[in-house]
């Protein structure tokens, strides 16, 4: 693992005594640096160095000027420096000490995750003369668990994708892989991965087809008539560019028209009168026409039209008029659909035609009426129901009762206790029931799902009955039943033939 340190900050040593000249181990492209065994003297102001590259797993060893260390001379005495001044990429490490033969374990630190501190540095002391917890990024490689960064990760790249498609169907397009910053992702305050995520590159898909495009209209063609109106053409060719490779053809017209006119060839003239008309009357005022056309000659489209009109009319036949009667039509529908009504029927003073210049207009009357009658207007709807099929019931339960002593019209049932109404109209409904004592049954006569009366059953002493009604005006197929609205647990309907529950209605009209 590399470790960096910028020129704003250097993990510095103090040495009481300076080091002018140091011995260092001095070896090239080593797999494993505790393998070098050369030494070399260096000159003054040159520190011990370890460059290692994570690209091959090689190490290099030997002198370096301070300089090249982030080394500062104006302290006093020698350093040792780790040059941070930006993340190697890689984990590639350059590192520097500067006492005798020190160089052959530099690069080798320890993962935060590890929690252990570099044994070559006193934390602690680092700490209060330098405050190096304070740089987490640097803190964390030689004093992980002094700083308490031992939860401290570092984001890795992970492998590369595969290339994708190119982008193009033809001609040069691109090809992208990607990658992610989870090998692993970076976590409590450790580096984000540095360089892109994405990479690209050319790709060739071969020659791309060509579409067809028109050239330039040629000049218009002679007018195909020499006098009135005739067309003329002009033509293109698709040839800019001419389509090759499978590409598509133009589109559109090859040929283009217009309307053309050199100038009129005739003006029109008019041919002889027609013969008059039959008078459009027998009697009274009447009309009768003659007419000519603008054909001898036609005129061409540009040149004048006939002057004057196309057509005379004058009167004829001045004989006076009289009226007859029309036959009589049909009777009409009855004007009620019960009880009595009238129809009527009627004819008009046209045949053959109506009075006309003083003519007599027909004599009697134009309309004839008469009485109809239909049965009554109101049918006979009423029924009446006994013996409720439960004497438990629940709130919001339908109250059956399932014998009818009448039932005219059919519109009770007693599998459901609902009255569907069978035509429109003003009803009248009642209801009793009788609960043992002391037990309590509120019900409701409903309409619809509306609340039209309301009844409740309760004494002390003695096993009541209490009743209902309501008159409602319904419109054919509405529902009206009685329900159940509340009852205390364990009460019960009571019936026998003094205390009867029935149900009942009938329309009183319509």
């Amino acid at each position: 693992m590399a470790v960096i340190f910028g020129q704003a900050f250097f993990l510095q040593i103090l040495l009481f005594a300076t080091t002018d000249a140091l011995l260092c181990y001095n070896c090239t492209n080593l797999a494993d640096s505790t393998e070098c065994l050369a030494l070399s003297q260096c000159d003054a102001g040159h520190s011990c160095y370890m460059d290692f590259r994570s690209a091959d797993q090689r190490s290099t060893l030997g002198c370096i000027d301070n300089t090249k260390c982030g080394v500062s001379t104006g302290l006093g005495g020698s350093l040792i420096g780790r040059n941070v001044n930006e993340r190697q990429i890689d984990q590639d490490c350059h590192e520097c000490c500067s006492t005798d033969k020190c160089n052959k374990v530099l690069c080798s630190h320890k993962k935060p995750t590890d929690c252990v501190d570099d044994s070559k540095v006193d934390c602690a002391f680092m700490n209060s003369f330098m405050n190096v917890c304070a740089d987490v990024q640097r803190a964390k490689v030689i004093c992980p668990k002094f700083c308490s960064l031992c939860s401290l990760v570092d984001g890795a790249w992970s492998d590369w994708s595969g290339w994708s498609k190119c982008d193009a169907s033809c001609g040069n397009g691109v090809q992208t892989r990607l990658r992610t910053c989870d090998n692993p992702a970076p976590a409590n305050g450790g580096l984000d991965c540095v360089g892109p995520n994405t990479d690209q590159m050319t790709c060739s898909q071969g020659l791309c087809p060509v579409n067809g495009g028109w050239a330039q209209w040629s000049h218009w063609g002679n007018c195909s008539v020499i006098c009135g109106v005739g067309l003329e053409k002009r033509r293109r060719n698709c040839s800019n560019p001419l389509p090759e490779r499978n590409g598509h053809p133009c589109f559109g017209d090859a040929i283009d028209v217009r309307v053309c006119s050199p100038g009129p060839c005739g003006h029109g003239g008019w041919s002889s009168w027609g013969i008059w008309s039959t008078c459009s009357a027998t009697c009274g005022d009447g009309l009768q026409k003659r007419s000519r056309s603008c054909t001898n000659p036609k005129p061409s489209l540009l040149a004048q039209y006939c002057e004057g009109d196309a057509s005379q009319v004058q009167m004829c036949n001045n004989m006076s008029c009289n009226g007859g009667w029309s036959s009589w039509g049909h009777w009409s529908t009855c004007s009620a659909t019960c009880d009595d009504g009238l129809r009527t029927r009627s004819r008009s003073c046209t045949n053959p035609r109506p009075p006309l210049h003083g003519g007599n207009y027909c004599e009697g009357d134009p309309t004839q009426v008469k009485t109809c009658s239909y049965v009554s207007c109101t049918p006979n709807i009423a029924f009446k129901a006994h013996s409720v099929r439960d004497t438990t019931p629940t709130p919001k339960q339908t109250m059956v009762l399932e014998s009818v002593i009448f039932n005219q019209g059919n519109a009770y049932s007693t599998s459901t206790g609902i009255f569907t109404a069978p035509v429109s109209g003003t009803y009248f409904f009642t209801t009793q029931f009788c609960s043992i004592q002391k037990h309590v049954f509120n019900y409701d006569i409903k309409v619809d799902g509306t609340t039209y009366a309301t009844g409740k059953t309760y004494a002390e002493t003695s096993f009541p009955c209490n009743t209902a009604d309501t008159v409602a005006v319904l419109h054919a197929n509405s529902k009206v039943w009685v329900e159940c609205t509340y009852v205390i647990p364990g009460s019960q309907i009571y019936q026998d033939g003094a205390h009867m529950n029935s149900f009942s209605g009938y329309l009183v009209h319509r």
